[in-house]
């Protein structure tokens, strides 16, 4: 039988037999063999094999076709990687269609290796055994990776330097050359007149560990400040990645210089003349870019919110500028008081929002004012909001405040909402407490809540509101109603996010002159404050006249902060929370804020910021508000323990819009248009708001009353905060007594920890009134007062100066 299966030679036997016994059977049995012609055939498996150099092993697999009874006998042979011979006997067993062998495979540690090509020859020793497919080869891959690393340069390169190496790193081995592009990006500096030498590439060479060239730094003789870019490399993605670092930023540090100087040394202006020009003058130093001068003035016996409008003035040279010329507005008051002097003197400049860097200036400029005056009188416009109730105990108890510092005392009138007129006898320094009853403005039905205070002009007064109800109280200081020389006033609202049916944000006006036009645009739908049951759409505007005295009531159980009120005249607006949440924490009760902001023109570009000390773990806010599009506002928060800096930044986009950051550390805040900043603190009991004066609203003494008519407050404190150019331990005096240097903390306005001013946190144990000074008339320093009990916190700033600022 023919059966097509391969097998060994196959036998059997055959026998002769008779029954016949008369024949004789030689030989008696045959042998019959069976010789097997059939043939299988055997062959690699694949055509072709691809294994990763990580694999370890690879495998080689033969296939059999064709049946066999017997095992069937297969020699492979070859090379392997580094000419290591290979040679496997495979035996197949009856059954079995398909068997493999496994060969090792060398792993090394280099990358970019071009395949290894493996070449194996299949052979059969057992006959009748075709091999159709005896050949195969095997690729075996490189799977190592090569680490690259630009190495790190130095962050601040002098321009005198000549040139810098830029090195980049390769942490292994690797077989193949490649092509490492080089990128430079100019954040300010210019390609070619600052720098030069960058390749387009660099080849990497087997067997480097690094591959270098030289950055040609330009020493020119144009001021530029300080310039950077960002340098930074590309690799082919196959087989390279990188390790750390693939970029550098690095700033050139400009060795040239630029003077500047007042082309006019002393200047005599008249209060009627309402503003006086000075002129700046480059008088040496080349510049590329326009480069803006900052110049800010210094009182002498002209105050500078009381008799000129001061602050920082910012200048901008354009490369072939020469003169900057800017105007200084001029205080026409009616006191009587002779000619005054203030001084104008170049702080520093800065290219673009960089930061501020030193020139050299010639001289400074002394304006005398000489006045044409009479006396008058100056004038306060209070309205309270409405604090929540506790447990149904209504006490509507309404405080004002009245506080003086001339020798003679201060007669003050007021004016209540119902007309009458009493007349209050202000002692020196010692407060003078007047109970009011319902006067809250709590719904748009109460239009006319305002009270007015008014003394003579030429006496010192400080007016402070307290309302207070059981768990609950807010207060603030009072700001005057004050003509400031500009065509209209703008005030923004402030406020918390949260809320909800607990409490309402709002925020009231009241007016201080009679015919007041007042242009109201919300940022939530609010009710009409007329009263007349229409609403007003976030976003959309209303205008209201009002005479003096009359207020407005507008609220929202939502985030009210960024509404926008525009007056021909000034007024009082008083803004915050019925029972609002600094933090959306649910298991905090809400609690009442109430702050009254001062006007856009009155606002600052920078403010020094120092946490609460009434909590053991304080919790700090910063509501920075812009009425401008387009601003950029930065923080820098340095820990007075471990000396790190924590810092931020946001572009406000809209006017209206806000910036919150939380710190429990000395903070210095900027912006490059003039902004409004909240404070507002969580403590274990209560929470309040006030606004945090600017630098350019500073003054040079403070008299300040601490919250003490329930008699319940234990622990109350003073945060003081003063410039660098201002700070002087020995000078800065709390109730008449210098704060010990070691009490003082610095202040970094920079990432690097750059000190630009101080603080200090003073607890308060003795008196009501309390008084902060600094004995240099020419200084200014910030004052925050704070006190806490068991089941309340309040808080207001010392007061602040309300001198219109350039936008």
């Amino acid at each position: 039988i023919d059966d097509g299966i391969l097998e060994d030679i196959e036998q059997f036997f055959g026998d002769l037999s008779t029954s016949d016994p008369d024949v004789d059977l030689r030989p008696q049995r045959t042998t019959i063999r069976i010789a097997d012609d059939d043939n299988v055939s055997v062959g690699f498996a694949d055509e072709f094999y691809v294994f990763s150099e990580s694999m370890g092993e690879g495998s080689l697999c033969v296939h059999k076709i064709g049946a066999t009874a017997i095992s069937v006998t297969l020699s492979i042979s070859g090379t392997l990687q580094n000419e290591v011979p290979f040679q496997e006997t495979l035996t197949m067993l009856p059954a079995s269609v398909r068997e493999c062998v496994d060969f090792p495979i060398l792993d090394d540690d280099v990358a970019l290796e071009p395949p290894d090509m493996l070449a194996f020859t299949l052979e059969a020793e057992t006959a009748n055994v075709q091999v159709q497919q005896g050949s195969v080869f095997a690729a075996i891959v490189d799977d190592d990776e090569l680490s690259v690393s630009l190495q790190k340069t130095e962050d601040r390169i002098p321009e005198s330097a000549g040139s810098v190496a830029v090195c980049v790193l390769f942490e292994n081995q690797f077989a193949s050359g490649f092509n490492i592009t080089v990128n430079i990006a100019d954040i300010t500096t210019t390609a070619g007149q600052d720098y030069s030498g960058v390749p387009n590439s660099l080849s990497a060479t087997p067997g480097q560990n690094q591959t270098c060239f030289s950055l040609s730094i330009t020493d020119d003789e144009i001021f530029e400040g300080e310039e950077c870019f960002i340098l930074s490399i590309e690799v082919p993605s196959d087989g390279i990645i990188m390790s750390t670092n693939s970029s550098n930023s690095c700033c050139i540090i400009d060795n040239d210089s630029l003077t500047v100087g007042f082309q006019q040394r002393e200047l005599t202006v008249s209060e009627a003349d309402g503003s006086v020009s000075i002129t700046l003058e480059r008088i040496r130093g080349t510049l590329e870019r326009d480069f803006t001068v900052i110049v800010r003035t210094l009182p002498d016996t002209a105050e500078g919110f009381d008799d000129y409008i001061g602050g920082e003035f910012f200048l901008t040279f354009f490369p072939n500028q020469t003169y900057a010329t800017f105007d200084i507005l001029i205080v026409s008051d009616e006191i009587v008081e002779g000619s005054e002097k203030f001084d104008v003197w170049v702080v520093g400049g800065r290219f673009g929002s960089d930061g501020v860097i030193g020139i050299f200036v010639t001289g400074i400029v002394t304006v005398t004012i000489t006045e044409v005056s009479v006396p008058t009188g100056q004038e306060f416009m209070v309205a309270f909001l409405n604090p929540p109730v506790s447990f149904g105990l209504d006490f509507d108890n309404n405080y004002i405040i009245l506080l003086t510092d001339e020798e003679d005392g201060v007669s003050v009138n007021m004016t209540s909402p119902s007309g009458e007129l009493t007349v209050h006898s202000v002692l020196s320094s010692q407060p003078t407490l007047i109970l009011l009853e319902a006067v809250r403005v709590m719904s748009v039905s109460d239009r006319d809540k305002g009270i007015l205070l008014t003394a003579p002009l030429s006496k010192s007064l400080s007016v402070f509101a307290v309302s207070l109800e059981f768990f609950s109280i807010g207060g603030l200081n009072v700001l005057k109603c004050e003509k400031l020389g500009v065509e209209q006033y703008e005030y923004y609202t402030v406020s918390v996010p949260y809320g909800g049916t607990d409490g309402k944000s709002v925020f009231v006006i009241a007016a201080c002159k009679d015919g007041t036009t007042v242009t109201i645009t919300p940022t939530q739908d609010v009710d009409d404050p007329l009263g007349s049951g229409d609403s007003v759409s976030a976003g959309a505007s209303t205008s209201v006249q009002l005479n003096m005295g009359q207020t407005l009531y507008l609220s929202s159980l939502y985030d009210l902060s960024g509404s926008r009120v525009v007056s021909s005249e000034p007024v009082s607006v008083f803004t915050g929370d019925e029972c609002g949440k600094i933090t959306p924490d649910d298991s905090m009760d809400c609690d009442f804020l109430v702050e009254q902001v001062p006007p856009v023109s009155a606002w600052g570009n920078s403010f020094y910021a120092v946490p609460t000390k009434i909590d053991s773990s304080p919790s700090n806010t910063y509501k920075i508000m812009t009425a401008y599009n387009n601003t950029f506002v930065q923080y820098f928060c340095k820990n007075s323990d471990t000396e790190e800096v924590s810092y931020g930044s946001q572009r406000l986009a809209k006017q209206g819009s806000s910036y919150n950051f939380s710190s429990a550390d000395l903070c210095y805040i900027t912006a490059d248009r003039p902004v409004l900043v909240a404070q507002l603190s969580s403590t274990s009991s209560d929470a309040f708001m006030a606004v945090l004066p600017a630098v350019a609203q500073y003054g040079t003494n403070y008299t300040i009353p601490e919250y003490s008519i329930s008699g319940v407050f234990y622990d109350n404190w003073v945060n003081v905060f003063v410039s660098v150019r201002d700070y002087d331990p020995a000078k800065i005096l709390v109730d008449g007594s210098a704060v010990p240097e070691s009490d003082w903390m610095d202040i970094a306005c920079s990432s690097d920890g750059v000190v630009c001013g101080w603080g200090t946190q003073v607890q308060l144990t003795s008196a009501s009134v309390h008084t902060v000074e600094h004995t240099d008339p020419a200084a200014t320093l910030g004052v925050f007062l704070y006190g806490l009990s068991p089941q309340d916190a309040y808080a207001y700033n010392g007061g602040l100066r309300l001198s219109p600022l350039p936008e």
